[in-house]
C-alpha cells in the first residue's frame, strides 16, 4: 500500500497530473509485490510453509524489488538525472543485482499459483522453460546485449533522458532482458558442459558491458548532447565540461 501510495502522489507534478517514470515503476513494483505475496500464500496454503517456493527464494524476490524500487525511485534515481556516472551505476543495479534477485524467487511458481486455478494452465509453457537450453540462452544473451547497446546509442539515450515515459520503457527493457539471461543461466540443467556454458555466457555479458562502458568513458567526443540541470552542484564530478558526467530528465 506504501508503494501503491507513492505511484499516486509522484503522478502529481508541477500542478498537472503528469505520468512520470517514478510513478510507473511504483505502480509496477506494487502490483509485482502483491501478484507473487498472493502466489506465495496460495502455495504454501497448499503444500505447507516453506515448499514450492522456499522462504529463501520469497526474501530473494522482495530483495530484487527493494534493490528496483531503490534504484528508480527516491534520491538515487534523482542522482541518476543529473550524474552520469550513477545512472551507470543504476543500470548495474537493474541488469547486475535486482534481475538475478527476482529469478532466484522463482517467481515462475509464485505468479501461476496468484492466478485463479482455472487459468493456471496458461502458465505451462513458462514452467517448461525453467531447463533452460544453450540454443535459448545464447539468444537471450544476444538480446540483452543489443538492449543495452541500443538504448545507450546518443540519439536514444538522449530521447530517453528528455520522455519520462521512454525512460521508464528503457528501464523495463533493461530488467526484462536481464531477467531471462539470468533465467537461462540458472536454468541450465546437465553436466559439466552446462556449468562452463553458464561461465562463458556471464562472463561474455562481463566483457560487453565492460566494452560499453570504456568506449563511453573514453570517447574523443562526447557522446550525449543531453545539457546539465539547472540544480546541478557545480563540483567537478557533476562539471559538464567533459561532456559525460551529467544528465537531466526534462521537467525533473
Amino acid at each position: 500500500m506504501t508503494v501503491a501510495h507513492a505511484a499516486i502522489r509522484l503522478a502529481l507534478h508541477g500542478g498537472g497530473e503528469v505520468l512520470t517514470s517514478a510513478a510507473i515503476a511504483a505502480f509496477g513494483l506494487a502490483l509485482a509485490g502483491a501478484a507473487y505475496a498472493r502466489g506465495v500464500w496460495s502455495v504454501w496454503r497448499s503444500a505447507g510453509p516453506g515448499r514450492g517456493v522456499r522462504r529463501s527464494n520469497a526474501i530473494a524476490f522482495n530483495a530484487g524489488l527493494v534493490v528496483l524500487a531503490a534504484a528508480v525511485i527516491g534520491p538515487f534515481d534523482h542522482a541518476a538525472d543529473e550524474i552520469f556516472a550513477a545512472h551507470m551505476v543504476q543500470h548495474l543495479l537493474l541488469i547486475l543485482v535486482a534481475a538475478p534477485l527476482l529469478v532466484i524467487g522463482v517467481p515462475e511458481i509464485a505468479l501461476a499459483w496468484a492466478l485463479p486455478p482455472r487459468l493456471r494452465g496458461w502458465t505451462r509453457p513458462l514452467a517448461r522453460l525453467r531447463a533452460g537450453s544453450t540454443a535459448g540462452g545464447l539468444v537471450v544473451l544476444l538480446a540483452a546485449t543489443a538492449t543495452l547497446w541500443v538504448w545507450h546509442a546518443p540519439a536514444l539515450y538522449d530521447a530517453a533522458v528528455a520522455d519520462a515515459r521512454l525512460h521508464a520503457v528503457e528501464h523495463g527493457m533493461f530488467v526484462a532482458t536481464a531477467w531471462l539471461f539470468w533465467w537461462s543461466v540458472f536454468r541450465l540443467r546437465g553436466g559439466r558442459m552446462q556449468h562452463g556454458l553458464r561461465v562463458l555466457y556471464v562472463f561474455a555479458m562481463a566483457i560487453q558491458g565492460a566494452l560499453l562502458g570504456a568506449l563511453l568513458t573514453f570517447a574523443a567526443r562526447p557522446a550525449f548532447s543531453t545539457p546539465p540541470s539547472p540544480h546541478c552542484c557545480s563540483c567537478s564530478g557533476c562539471a559538464r565540461s567533459n561532456g559525460r558526467t551529467t544528465r537531466r530528465r526534462r521537467g525533473g
